[in-house]
C-alpha cells in the first residue's frame, strides 16, 4: 500500500485525495484511513509533506484569527494572542485554538477529521471544516474535554452525528457570546455578557 502511494507521488509530484482516488492501481483513501488511521498518517510514513495544503491552512487559520480579533473587539471584548500562534485568550477567561478539518468528497457517508496538538489544552477548539478546494463549509466549536488526546481527531457514523450539536454555519453566535456591551457613560465603563466556559457550553 505504501509502495503504491510512493509510486503515485513520483508519478504526479504531489498527492491529494483526488489523485489517490482517481488512480486505478493505488488503494482508495478510505482504505488508507482504515489501515493507518488517516491518509495523513500514510503520508508521514512515506515522508510526504503536503506543503501546499499546510501553507493554505496556515493562511486560513491566520485569517480566522484576525476575524475573531476584529469581531470580538468590535463588540467590546478583548483578544490576546498567545505565543504568536493561532491560540487566543478571550476576555481574560477563555483560551481558544483554531484547527482545520476536512471531509473528503470521495467518502459516501458522514466522516470528518482534523489535526490538533492536544498538549496545548485550550478550553475550546474552533475547527473550520474545508472542502477539497480549501473553501470553508462550516465551523465546529468543540470543548477540549470532548476531544481525544491523539494528534488526529476522526469522527464517523454516530460520533459524527454527535458533532452536529457543536456545528455553526458562521462564527457570529460565538462572537455574540463573547461580546461585552459598551455603555456610553462618562466613566467609559462597559457591561454585558462576559463568557465563561460554562456559559458557552450552556449556549450550545
Amino acid at each position: 500500500m505504501l509502495d503504491a502511494l510512493s509510486a503515485l507521488w513520483c508519478k504526479h509530484g504531489r498527492l491529494t485525495n483526488t489523485i489517490v482516488n482517481d488512480d486505478k492501481v493505488c488503494p482508495a483513501t478510505f482504505t488508507y484511513k482504515n489501515r493507518f488511521g488517516s491518509l495523513a498518517n500514510a503520508y508521514e510514513l512515506i515522508r510526504y509533506r503536503n506543503t501546499r495544503r499546510t501553507g493554505v491552512h496556515l493562511r486560513l487559520r491566520r485569517r480566522i484569527c484576525a476575524e475573531i480579533h476584529a469581531e470580538i473587539t468590535k463588540r467590546g471584548g478583548t483578544v490576546d494572542f498567545l505565543g504568536g500562534s493561532c491560540r487566543m485568550l478571550i476576555n481574560n477567561e477563555l483560551i481558544v485554538s483554531i484547527a482545520m478539518g476536512f471531509t473528503p468528497r470521495c467518502v459516501n457517508y458522514n466522516w470528518f477529521q482534523f489535526t490538533f496538538n492536544g498538549q496545548r489544552r485550550p478550553d475550546f477548539v474552533i475547527v473550520a471544516r474545508l472542502d477539497d478546494y480549501g473553501r470553508i463549509l462550516d465551523y465546529y466549536l468543540l470543548p477540549f474535554p470532548f476531544m481525544t488526546r491523539t494528534r488526529f481527531f476522526t469522527a464517523s457514523g454516530r460520533s459524527y452525528r454527535r458533532l452536529e450539536s457543536f456545528r455553526l454555519d458562521s462564527l457570529t453566535p460565538f462572537y455574540e457570546l463573547c461580546s461585552r456591551s459598551i455603555l456610553g457613560g462618562s466613566d467609559g465603563t462597559s457591561t454585558g455578557h462576559i463568557p465563561t466556559r460554562s456559559t458557552i457550553q450552556a449556549g450550545r
